[in-house]
């Protein structure tokens, strides 16, 4: 069921079962059994094709893994890829937004404290939205247009800017923290008028250029993507293949990059002055993704290390990979990815009627799932659209796909009503309670 779901993937939260195969570390770990911890964990993933891609992991500046996995090693030859191949990054290019703002900042350009009239004349409550409320996804901004039809591919930075003066805001700024797509468009732009060059050139020129990212670039602007990684999804169990660039992708801030520049990248702002500005929760992150790509960074401040991984499928268990390389890193034991068999129990109607009715996907520009009771089992359906059946796994948990860690899980409000987390992709999605049926 959840291969149907029409939605932009982008990294939020997330919730895993866990499988059950443990490797021990200990405190006298040495890098080279690091290492062997590391390549098994990868190749396990690539084994039951939940990794295709490139990895470099780094800790306190010793190289511990650069490698390039392959699910199959007899398969479509776009599947393929290496250390050399050029990814899309998706929203890993917000992190090149934020820091651009940062730099511009540096050079006096730009207050993040101020607010958007200060740059951006007839915006609608651009006196209220700060620079910063749009870098912290706070602006009030939806994730997506509400009915916008055309072709973003054609948009330039400035006519997409005109249509999203016309969106409504979802909150009033600041006080509430939603994704927005819409919200970096407005960053990109805001990059372009102050420095006085496109964003794509400004990237060019401040980052790929001077940390010698020479394999990084903008889709529509550069000329050096030689060797691209097309993205793959896994439908049936087969395995097909996006062989071009989205309509529906917003053209400026599409970045590409290998594993290696965006390892340069990640030290780089590791030690720019503005470091403690990009810091959050002990880390600098960014994940990035969309149908059959992902892509993700992150350094570790107290740990001092760097992970970073692209991929050309995507079947990641992210959150599970993040937590276990984490553990990995710091010497802790982890569980090493293993088939799944999952087994169905039967429960009864009335444990399943509690949650039946629409629960609205807000993270997901506002996806609506609705849930309903037939023959002990819970149906779901998209847009009236039959698109699933629901095992129970017990009074609260659900999955369609035995073989999968992907579940739905209820949670039970203060009154009476649930909500729900979905997992789809290796993320979790929280659904909330609208109506009845």
């Amino acid at each position: 069921m959840l291969r149907y779901l029409s939605v932009i993937f982008i990294s939020i939260s997330y919730f895993f079962l866990t499988p059950k195969k443990e490797v021990s570390l200990n405190k006298e770990t040495t890098a080279a059994i690091t290492t062997q911890h590391l390549d098994a964990y990868f190749t396990a993933l690539a084994s039951l094709n939940q990794f295709n891609g490139t990895v470099v992991i780094t800790r306190k500046d010793t190289l511990l893994l650069q490698k390039a996995y392959q699910m199959f090693n007899d398969t479509i030859p776009t599947l393929k890829v290496s250390l050399s191949h050029q990814f899309d990054i998706r929203s890993v290019s917000k992190l090149f937004a934020k820091a651009s703002i940062m730099e511009l900042e540096k050079e006096g350009l730009i207050d993040r404290k101020k607010t958007l009239d200060t740059y951006i004349s007839e915006f609608p409550r651009a006196d209220e939205i700060t620079i910063n409320h749009l870098l912290n996804n706070q602006s009030g901004l939806p994730r997506e247009f509400t009915a916008y039809t055309k072709e973003y591919r054609t948009s330039t930075d400035t006519s997409l800017i005109d249509i999203i003066r016309n969106e409504p805001l979802e909150f009033t700024p600041g006080t509430n923290t939603r994704y927005s797509n819409l919200g970096y468009q407005v960053i990109f732009h805001l990059i372009a008028m102050v420095s006085g060059m496109s964003y794509a050139q400004y990237i060019n020129n401040t980052f790929f250029i001077p940390l010698g990212m020479k394999n990084s670039g903008a889709h529509y602007f550069s000329t050096n993507l030689h060797q691209y990684a097309y993205g793959h999804e896994i439908n049936n169990d087969k395995i097909i293949p996006i062989l071009s660039l989205e309509e529906n992708q917003f053209k400026i801030g599409k970045l590409y990059a290998t594993v290696e520049d965006l390892h340069l990248f990640m030290k780089y702002i590791q030690h720019a002055s503005y470091a403690s500005a990009l810091i959050k929760n002990n880390h600098i992150s960014h994940a990035g993704g969309t149908d059959g790509k992902r892509a993700y960074v992150h350094y570790q401040v107290d740990a001092d290390y760097h992970l970073i991984f692209l991929a050309n499928i995507d079947s990641l268990p992210i959150k599970n990979m993040i937590d276990d390389i984490h553990k990995i890193l710091i010497d802790e034991s982890v569980t090493i990815p293993a088939p799944v068999n999952r087994k169905a129990i039967q429960i009864s109607e009335a444990i399943l009627k509690q949650y039946t009715g629409t629960y609205d996907f807000t993270e997901i520009n506002h996806t609506k799932l609705t849930f309903s009771c037939k023959n002990n089992s819970l149906i779901v359906r998209q847009n009236e659209e039959m698109i699933g059946s629901l095992f129970a796994e017990n009074d609260t948990t659900f999955f369609e796909d035995a073989s999968s860690n992907e579940s739905f899980v209820f949670e039970k409000n203060s009154d009476g009503t649930h909500t729900v987390y979905m997992d789809w992709k290796g993320a979790q999605w929280k659904g909330i309670f609208i109506s009845d049926q």
